[in-house]
């Protein structure tokens, strides 16, 4: 098996931390059209308030905890340990999301043509590939909100300590978008997290 070695250009903006990459992904889903049900079952099935992160309070340990265990409750294939990793706030060319991994999940595989690249997506979506017909009219729309200068919540990226093989774990979509935008200028945010 080839080894594949690629040095991002992303920019630093600063220091992040596991309970801000917690809080962004919930933010992210709060609305999303795919997410956002299951996201609002397990607020109310754990007795809390949607409060928890439309309003946040980063210093508060315990709704840090509480943050955790909902998103832990809905995503379930989540397996790590957001501790275990050092996190920050990150600028991102395309050219570097294009070479971001999606997580191993067969409708990702099959769009990348198992490449799991997100750039590998972006072009079969230009060429028409449909998955599991599944339209692909949203990543047009996305591409098309980069384009009109929407800004958009930072994706979720992950990596070991020894590769710079960044995998994102939430914004799959935005980062698709981003890569068939038209627009080139504006970076794309991510919370990076990378394992000691």
């Amino acid at each position: 098996m080839v080894s594949f070695c690629y040095d991002y250009k992303m920019k630093l903006i600063s220091d992040s931390s596991k309970e801000q990459a917690i809080l962004e992904w919930l933010k992210a889903e709060m609305d999303s059209a795919r997410f956002s049900n299951e996201l609002h079952i397990a607020i109310k099935k754990l007795g809390y308030d949607e409060e928890i992160v439309t309003q946040p309070d980063l210093n508060n340990k315990q709704e840090n905890a509480m943050r955790w265990q909902i998103l832990k409750s809905y995503r379930t294939w989540l397996d790590r340990d957001f501790g275990d990793y050092d996190w920050e706030l990150v600028e991102l060319d395309k050219y570097d999301v294009s070479n971001l991994n999606y997580i191993d999940y067969s409708y990702w595989n099959e769009l990348s043509d198992n490449s799991r690249k997100v750039g590998r997506a972006a072009e079969n979506i230009v060429n028409g590939k449909v998955v599991f017909e599944v339209p692909n009219d949203r990543f047009h729309l996305v591409a098309n909100d980069f384009e009109s200068g929407l800004d958009f919540d930072p994706i979720i990226v992950v990596s070991n300590h020894n590769d710079n093989q960044g995998e994102i774990l939430e914004g799959h979509l935005r980062a698709t978008g981003y890569v068939l935008s038209q627009q080139t200028q504006k970076p794309l945010k991510a919370i990076w997290g990378r394992l000691r």
